[in-house]
């Protein structure tokens, strides 16, 4: 349990600090990454709704890779100084937030 706090506030942190580098970076770099943020909380709630684990997974997974994509190029047009740290902060985001952990705590408490 200790372990997996441990690794929960060192993502966090790393979140933080690529949050405040890219905001330093670039004023608009910041709603950019609370609407990436906010878009995938809204992909993780409507899954939620999806009874079938396998599907569940599936449509979180291909959903979230989508948004990465899409908020990169909506990155790379508008602030290209903070292409990195939008990349950086979308894929530790994306690595560290996994659909099945909330699967099974959804089949858990059940």
């Amino acid at each position: 349990m200790r372990k997996d706090n441990l690794k929960f506030n060192i993502a966090i942190a790393i979140k933080a600090l690529i949050f405040v580098l890219g905001g330093l970076t670039n004023l608009l770099f910041l709603p950019i990454a609370i609407g990436y943020i906010a878009s995938i909380t809204l992909v993780y709630y409507l899954g939620a709704k999806i009874s079938d684990a396998a599907l569940n997974v599936g449509y979180i997974w291909l959903s979230k890779w989508t948004l990465f994509i899409i908020f990169l190029l909506i990155t790379g047009t508008n602030t290209p100084d903070t292409f990195l740290h939008a990349m950086t902060l979308f894929v530790v985001f994306n690595i560290t937030v996994n659909p099945a952990i909330f699967i099974l705590k959804q089949e858990a408490s059940q």
